[in-house]
């Protein structure tokens, strides 16, 4: 399970994709001022409901240690959310609750939900694993169509340039392959690891430098021949329930995979209710 601050932006991600009312904000952390102190309280996700003229605020705690929320903390809980002017507390365990707890807290209106690893997979899931397909382009092939009327001095030198005739190099190339590759499409896995492709691109931008007669000719069309591989990475799901403890009914099914992208993991979700689909979260954070 997800250890802090990490657990507190599942929920805050989770209750984004379950909230279908424009009229909801969701912020995570959110601090309060105390009405007895008068010093400002952490609330890990407040919701806050406004329809016209009024405003309800719910508070999320989301508890992931070792063992099951208390009575005392039941208590620590609905005592903060009186202080901080919360109309609906909201405690979000990982590792459940003792009777005594769940006892308290519906005395206190207090509602207990759980995010626990599921026993199985997901029936409704496609796959297991989410596959990351990586393109490594080995090999770039650059021709210029001339626009109409225009012509090249015969047997003269001549490159492909920007429009103050500076020749343009291999990484900008690179840059408009790299993201016509990231089409699903030529990502697609097929079986095969090297491929070759050949790219339409127009010639907004680009000049043909004629050196013999010092001009800049202006480009219709660029085809780029390609070789690529196609590299195959697997990143399995975690699969996660999310219930609601007090009648024992499912809120959601969760599967999760990160994504490592640079200095940071991209986390890719599925948050799932029965008869009404699936949604995508994506939860940035930074790798330990």
């Amino acid at each position: 399970m997800k250890p802090g601050r990490a657990l507190e932006t599942l929920i805050e991600h989770l209750e984004k994709a379950l909230s279908d009312n424009p009229n909801v904000t969701i912020e995570s952390p959110k601090r309060l001022p105390d009405k007895v102190t008068g010093r400002l309280r952490e609330h890990d996700v407040v919701l806050t409901f406004k329809e016209h003229h009024h405003e309800l605020k719910v508070a999320f705690e989301c508890r992931d240690r070792s063992r099951p929320v208390t009575v005392e903390q039941v208590e620590g809980f609905s005592r903060k959310c009186e202080d901080t002017g919360i109309q609906q507390g909201v405690l979000v365990s990982s590792k459940g609750f003792w009777e005594t707890a769940l006892t308290k807290a519906a005395s206190y209106g207090i509602r207990c939900l759980s995010i626990e690893e599921a026993t199985s997979s997901f029936d409704w899931l496609f796959s297991d694993e989410l596959v990351e397909v990586i393109p490594h382009v080995q090999q770039i092939s650059v021709r210029a169509i001339l626009a109409q009327g225009h012509t090249l001095t015969d047997g003269g030198k001549y490159y492909i340039a920007d429009s103050n005739g500076n020749e343009l190099p291999y990484e900008f190339w690179f840059e408009i392959v790299s993201d016509l590759l990231f089409n699903p499409y030529y990502m697609n896995p097929d079986g095969s690891t090297q491929r070759q492709v050949t790219f339409h691109h127009n010639g907004d931008g680009a000049f043909i430098f004629d050196e013999a007669s010092n001009n800049l000719l202006p480009v219709q069309e660029l085809v780029l021949e390609v070789k690529y591989e196609v590299e195959l990475q697997s990143h399995p799901f975690q699969f996660l329930k999310y219930t609601d403890k007090g009648d024992d009914s499912d809120i959601a099914d969760v599967a999760l995979s990160q994504l490592p992208f640079e200095d940071t993991s991209v986390e890719v979700g599925i948050v799932y209710q029965p008869g009404k689909g699936g949604k995508l979260i994506i939860v940035d954070e930074k790798l330990e």
